[in-house]
C-alpha cells in the first residue's frame, strides 16, 4: 500500500510507534527532518521508551553531519535518552539500502522514498523481517559518532 501525501505517511508513523511494544529501528541516509524531527513522533517515541526497560530504539545514519542535524528533534532525544536510543553511523556499505526504513518490532515497517514528497510504502511482515536482519547486520558494523559520545 503507497502512502502519499506528508501527512497521511506521519499519521501512519505515529500510529506504528504507538502500536509497538518495544522495537523501533530507523535507517536513513540524511534522516528526513520533515518526518523524523516533529515534536508528535517525539513524544510518541519518548512514550514507548518509558513502557519498560525492554525498548529500544537504534537509529544507523549514512552520515552524521552535526550541522546539518543540529536542532533535530530526534537526535535531541538521543542525547537524553543514551541507554533507550542508540544512534550509530555506516558511510558505505553494499547492503545500504537506498531508501529510508522505519521497522516496528520486527515484523512491521515502513519504506519512506524521499521527497519531494516523501512517501512510503507499508512493508508485509515477511519485507519487515528482511529489513529487520539487514539492519542487524549494518547495525554490527556500524559506529557511534564521536558527536554523540558523552566523556567523562
Amino acid at each position: 500500500m503507497m502512502i502519499e501525501s506528508p501527512e497521511a505517511l506521519q499519521a501512519t508513523l505515529l500510529a506504528h510507534v504507538a502500536e509497538t511494544s518495544r522495537h523501533v529501528d530507523i535507517i536513513s541516509n540524511n534522516f528526513l527532518p520533515t518526518i523524523f524531527s516533529n515534536e508528535p513522533l517525539v513524544a510518541e517515541l519518548t512514550r514507548l521508551v518509558r513502557r519498560g526497560r525492554q525498548t529500544r530504539i537504534r537509529v544507523l545514519l549514512q552520515a552524521f553531519d552535526s550541522h546539518a542535524l543540529a536542532g533535530h528533534r530526534l537526535i535531541a532525544l538521543a542525547r537524553r535518552l543514551t541507554s533507550a536510543i542508540q544512534l550509530r553511523c555506516l558511510p558505505t556499505h553494499p547492503e545500504w539500502p537506498s531508501h529510508s526504513w522505519v521497522i516496528f518490532d520486527q515484523n512491521a515497517g515502513l519504506d519512506i522514498i524521499p521527497p519531494p514528497p516523501p512517501r512510503a510504502t507499508k512493508l508485509t511482515r515477511a519485507d519487515a523481517r528482511h529489513c529487520s536482519d539487514t539492519f542487524d547486520r549494518l547495525w554490527l558494523v556500524g559506529h557511534e559518532p564521536i558527536e554523540m559520545r558523552r566523556f567523562g
